[in-house]
C-alpha cells in the first residue's frame, strides 16, 4: 500500500472561473523541492511558448522569522499545464497523486459548471422580470451586483448614459431583488461614486 500525504484543503484554487493547481502544493504533494518544480515549469515554457498559456506566474508573500516579508514566486497552472508538468513524475506514489489531482480537477469543473448553470437560470429569471418592468437595461447590472461580479456597460448617447447610471445606482440601492442573499446578508458596494 502506498502512503500518500494528506490532501491540503483546498487542493486546487479557482482563478477566472477555472480550476488551477498551485506549484507549491504540487511540489509538496509529489515530494519535490519547489525550486525544482519552478525549474521544470520554466523549461516547459521555454520549450514551447504556447505552454505559457497554461502557467500563470504569481507571487506570494512569505513571512520571515524576524517579522519581515519577501515575495516568493509560484505558478498557478491549468489542468493541461499540470498534466504537462507531472507527466515525467514516475512511480506508484506519483501515479496515485496524479489520479487524486485529476479527480480534484473533475470535481472542481463540475462545481463551476453547476454555478454557471445556476447563474444562467438566474439571468433568465431576471430577464423575464425585466421585460415586465418599466426599468429596462439593468439585467446585467442587477446580476453582477447580486453575484459580486464586475459590470461594464457601454452607452454612447450621453442622455442614455445618464439614465443607465441612474438605473444602476437604483438597482444597487435596492440590494437583493431575486434569489437568496449571501450568508453575510450584506450587499457589496457597487463603487459608482
Amino acid at each position: 500500500m502506498i502512503d500518500l500525504p494528506a490532501l491540503p484543503d483546498p487542493l486546487l484554487t479557482v482563478r477566472d472561473a477555472r480550476p488551477m493547481a498551485d506549484s507549491r502544493i504540487v511540489a509538496k504533494m509529489f515530494g519535490k523541492r519547489h525550486d525544482n518544480v519552478i525549474r521544470d515549469v520554466r523549461a516547459l515554457i521555454s520549450t514551447d511558448k504556447t505552454c505559457r498559456l497554461n502557467f500563470e506566474e504569481t507571487y506570494g508573500e512569505v513571512r520571515g522569522p524576524n517579522g519581515g516579508a519577501r515575495k516568493r514566486l509560484f505558478y498557478l497552472m491549468t489542468e493541461e499545464g499540470f498534466m504537462l508538468l507531472v507527466m515525467g513524475f514516475t512511480g506508484a506514489a506519483a501515479l496515485a497523486m496524479k489520479l487524486r489531482f485529476i479527480h480534484a480537477f473533475q470535481e472542481m469543473r463540475a462545481v463551476l459548471d453547476a454555478q454557471r448553470a445556476t447563474f444562467a437560470e438566474q439571468m433568465r429569471d431576471w430577464e423575464l422580470r425585466e421585460r415586465e418592468s418599466k426599468q429596462r437595461g439593468t439585467v446585467g447590472a442587477k446580476a453582477c451586483i447580486q453575484t459580486g461580479r464586475r459590470f461594464v456597460g457601454i452607452e454612447l448617447d450621453p442622455v442614455h448614459f445618464a439614465n443607465a447610471c441612474e438605473r444602476i445606482s437604483e438597482a444597487a440601492r435596492q440590494g437583493m431583488l431575486f434569489g437568496h442573499p449571501d450568508e453575510s446578508g450584506e450587499q457589496a458596494p457597487l463603487g459608482l461614486e
